[in-house]
């Protein structure tokens, strides 16, 4: 039924609302309910119960810690102003201050992304329980298990940046050996023991990169996947899908406060530096990574983005850090780099390779409004710049 108005026309089109504007609102309504929310759910057993997934008070103040930290880098904070960094940090420090919690001493980096452990971790903040099912590791596995479709192939570019822990210096080449355990917890690489055998992507392997269907990188995904799932019988496991937990929160934090009072400084009101929370995450069982010393702010940052890069692979922050910092016109204006792998028995021999090209414009920071919006706005919308 159509709706009519007592003018006998339609209210004109309200006015388009500022970025600022929609996260006030955001933060608002976030604000306006936290006093009738739970404030933790989970009884964070090993046990699967039916409180997953239900929204609680540290998974709204997750929100406004993410939403905070957008608005405060420099895609929608230009002038650089201080202020809304102060904010994003306050709001990541309340999240740290409800959960009353530091990262486990025993925690396994790999182990935290899958099922049930994924679900009863006490890092996790709000997850999100999936039907049992073998849907992820069809998608991702290589072609050359069985059933496999080699969706999901990180580049060389990321991996190359997994740190060197070894003793000594680097050795030149391509080398897997003595990285930040992350690497393999996040990522198949070659020669490595996947799906019960070891992957072998040489022109004599059964994972030849030759083939169709491979990965074209030399990589294939492993982060969230179980690895013994035989797909010929479509067995299948749980998942969960982990949106918010408190390794992302120490990072929010970490960068706020180096932006806002620098790396070190404790203001009144904290109970940790931005180097402390930052180191926390590296320090952590499977990690144990050395401490982060820099002093400068501008060096400080930019070992924050290497951690979130490193640490939140694959959660679905990167892209969006890229734009927020506005790093993406560097960052993704350049080729996408990946191995190719040559077997010299019993060794592997990598050589880097340009996989292909992307190009990022200034105006791809936004995306358009749809020409029906802004017909339908009467002139109070203004398409985004550069189209």
């Amino acid at each position: 039924m159509k709706e009519v108005f007592s003018s006998g026309t339609k209210p004109a089109p309200a006015p388009q609302k500022s970025y600022d504007e929609v996260v006030e609102y955001i933060v608002g309504e976030i604000d306006w309910c936290l006093d009738d929310l739970q404030e933790n759910w989970l009884p964070h057993s090993d046990n699967l119960t039916s409180e997953i997934g239900r929204f609680d008070k540290k998974s709204a103040l997750a929100i406004k810690s993410r939403v905070l930290l957008h608005a405060a880098s420099p895609l929608h904070n230009p002038s650089g102003d201080v202020t809304k960094w102060e904010r994003a940090a306050k709001a990541a420090r309340d999240v740290i201050e409800l959960m009353s919690y530091t990262m486990p001493p025993d925690r396994d980096y790999r182990e935290a992304f899958l099922g049930n452990k994924a679900a009863s971790s006490p890092e996790t903040i709000f997850a999100m329980r999936l039907q049992a099912s073998n849907n992820l590791e069809r998608a991702n596995y290589p072609i050359a298990t069985p059933g496999g479709y080699s969706g999901v192939t990180p580049t060389h570019d990321l991996v190359k940046a997994y740190e060197y822990i070894g003793a000594g210096p680097e050795p030149s080449g391509i080398s897997y050996a003595d990285r930040d355990p992350r690497l393999t917890a996040t990522v198949v690489v070659n020669g490595s023991i996947w799906n019960g055998r070891e992957i072998d992507q040489s022109s004599e392997g059964r994972d030849n990169m030759a083939n169709p269907n491979t990965s074209k990188t030399g990589y294939y995904l492993k982060k969230f996947l179980h690895d013994d799932i035989n797909l010929i019988q479509n067995t299948s496991k749980e998942h969960v899908w982990i949106v918010f937990r408190y390794g992302e929160i120490l990072l929010n934090y970490a960068e706020a406060m180096n932006m806002a009072f620098g790396p070190d400084a404790t203001p009144a009101g904290y109970t940790k530096s931005a180097r402390q929370a930052l180191n926390e995450v590296r320090a952590s069982a499977s990690t144990h990574l050395p401490a982060v010393t820099v002093t400068v702010p501008a060096d400080f940052h930019a070992a924050v983005k290497h951690e979130r890069r490193i640490e939140l692979a694959f959660e679905g922050h990167r892209y969006w850090d890229l734009l927020r910092w506005k790093d993406a016109e560097t960052v993704l204006n350049r080729p996408v780099h990946g191995v190719t792998v040559e077997k010299i028995a019993p060794n592997y021999v990598y050589t880097e390779v340009e996989v292909a090209d992307r190009v990022f414009g200034e105006r791809h920071y936004f995306w358009p409004f749809s020409r029906a919006e802004i017909v339908n706005s009467k002139g109070t919308m203004s398409q985004n710049k550069g189209y």
